[in-house]
């Protein structure tokens, strides 16, 4: 079976989120408008699976925020993360965030391919060498990352599911 058979993808882009709070003449908390919009994404997509995308170490103190607000909105949730910071610091973001089940360590569109095809997914997640979890950590399990030789192969971006009159 093709990844695409089984997977339908939503985004939703708190950095859209934030743009609108600046925007508008209603000032409000941040962390509210992220949960509220975030937990309207989850009750109208029912996600089984939530992916958190952090590049910078400013983002380290929403990743938290995030997953414990998806996990709220459904507990259920495999929480993932990945990206420039978490790959980094796989360790910090597994002990201070415990709503995140598990970090992607490198490039993550292979292992998340795989993970989406995995019949059981925990195992995955603790047998492959790009996933780590706290499971693995307690272990001393070293994430390796698996890098596209050919980025050919990586199929191209659906920009439908952005809207990009949001971005300069």
């Amino acid at each position: 079976m093709c990844i695409r058979d089984r997977v339908s993808c939503y985004i939703v882009d708190l950095n859209i989120t934030l743009k609108n709070i600046v925007d508008s003449v209603e000032k409000q908390d941040c962390f509210t408008a992220f949960s509220a919009s975030l937990t309207a994404a989850i009750h109208d997509f029912e996600p089984s699976m939530i992916g958190i995308s952090a590049l910078f170490n400013i983002s380290f103190q929403y990743i938290e925020e995030i997953a414990k607000t998806a996990k709220q909105a459904d507990d259920r949730l495999l929480i993932l993360t990945g990206g420039g910071l978490p790959s980094a610091a796989y360790q910090q973001v597994l002990r201070l965030c415990p709503s995140v089940d598990a970090v992607c360590k490198g490039e993550g569109e292979l292992p998340l391919a795989d993970l989406v095809m995995a019949d059981d997914r925990a195992a995955l997640l603790e047998s492959h060498p790009s996933w780590i979890t706290r499971i693995g950590l307690s272990s001393n399990k070293k994430p390796e990352p698996r890098f596209i030789k050919n980025l050919d192969e990586i199929p191209m971006l659906n920009y439908e599911m952005i809207d990009l009159d949001n971005y300069n």
